[in-house]
C-alpha cells in the first residue's frame, strides 16, 4: 500500500486543496450528479442499474481528490 504524503500542518496547503478539488468537482458537474443519485437513492430500494452509476462517481470523486492532492506541494518556509 502506498502511503500518502500530504499532511493538514500547513493551512495553505489545505487552502490549495481544497480549491483544486473545489475545481475538479465543478469542472465534472458532480454536485448534480450526486443530487441525482442521492434522489434516486431515497427510494429505500435501490434499483440495480443505478449501482454502476454509483461506482463511476466514487471514481470520478476519488480521482478528483487524488488529483487535488497532487497538485498540493510542500511549501517550505524561508524564515532561516
Amino acid at each position: 500500500m502506498q502511503w500518502r504524503s500530504f499532511h493538514l500542518h500547513d493551512q495553505r496547503v489545505v487552502k490549495s486543496y481544497y480549491e483544486h478539488l473545489r475545481k475538479e468537482i465543478e469542472y465534472h458537474n458532480l454536485a448534480s450528479k450526486i443530487d441525482d443519485l442521492h434522489k434516486v437513492a431515497g427510494n429505500k430500494t435501490l434499483n440495480p442499474n443505478v449501482e454502476p452509476d454509483f461506482e463511476k462517481l466514487d471514481k470520478l470523486l476519488t480521482e478528483a481528490m487524488i488529483y487535488a492532492e497532487s497538485k498540493c506541494k510542500r511549501q517550505f518556509s524561508t524564515k532561516y
